[in-house]
């Protein structure tokens, strides 16, 4: 789990990297799970690889406006953001995750009717809350390809372990070595190694493909990419371990998206089969 945590940290920067070539959307990483799973060692450790995990703007509340987390957000490019506890928030999370996805908040005009200025992003976005963000979308496949939800990842198991494990303000450092890491490659060699990623972990999945494997293929891959990066830099990853965790939750996604066709076609099959009751 902590591991997974530092992974999703520095791929921000990639992400942002990748984006100037690619067309790739940002991601929404989404932990939840019991009071005492380690969602917020998780949010701050991955936080922490940037700078203060404790503060604006790194570490925000999801208690907020809309306008207050695009304004959280503005200007950002390659650093992971993070909002907590979105179990207290009564946000229309469905509109915001699509906003958040394409990096850019709803078009609004000045006084003088002039078309404002939108606030753009391009980042790693993560999530904690007891429950999934999911149950307060309308839970389609867009919903779905664009927040990968991670239940129970179980990143301390005691107080004193969560104690353990190094939260400070010195892991700026990784952040930073990981940027000179990424930018001392050829663009060339950096977007084969994604396509290198994205190959391999497609044949991982192929026995565990659904509709929208496809689409979120693209934010695996890069995930996995990061871990290799930082296994490079000196860091201490189990890259086998990163891959069993996308892999658990794409199946996962699988079975939620065949759960959701399924009901579709009984409804279309009992309105077919009713069609005088409605």
């Amino acid at each position: 789990g902590s591991m997974f945590a530092v992974v999703a940290g520095l791929s921000s920067a990639l992400l942002s990297y990748l984006k100037l070539t690619y067309s790739m959307e940002n991601i929404l990483i989404h932990i939840y799970g019991d009071s005492s799973s380690g969602k917020s060692t998780f949010l701050k450790l991955a936080l922490s690889m940037w700078g203060n995990p404790n503060e604006p703007p790194l570490f925000n509340e999801w208690n907020s406006t809309t306008n207050a987390i695009y304004a959280a957000l503005s200007n950002n490019q390659g650093i992971t953001v993070g909002f907590d506890e979105a179990s207290c928030s009564a946000l229309d999370y469905s509109t915001l995750i699509y906003n958040l996805s394409h990096g850019r908040d709803k078009a609004r005009c000045n006084k003088d009717s002039s078309l404002r200025e939108s606030k753009t992003w391009s980042t790693t976005i993560i999530s904690t809350a007891e429950e999934s963000l999911l149950t307060k979308t309308k839970k389609n496949n867009g919903i779905r390809a664009r927040c990968l939800e991670f239940d129970n990842l179980h990143i301390t198991q005691t107080a004193e372990h969560a104690k353990k494990i190094d939260i400070s303000h010195k892991n700026w450092i990784v952040g930073e070595d990981f940027v000179s890491y990424l930018y001392s490659k050829q663009p060339r060699i950096v977007f084969n190694d994604f396509k290198l990623c994205q190959k391999y972990l497609s044949r991982k999945l192929q026995d565990k493909a659904c509709q929208i494997t496809d689409r979120v293929i693209k934010h695996y891959a890069f995930l996995l990419q990061t871990a290799l990066y930082a296994l490079r830099i000196g860091m201490y990853i189990d890259t086998r371990s990163i891959v069993n965790v996308l892999i658990k939750q794409h199946e996962y996604l699988r079975d939620e998206t065949k759960t959701a066709e399924s009901l579709h076609n009984a409804i279309c099959e009992y309105i077919v089969t009713h069609k005088k009751l409605f």
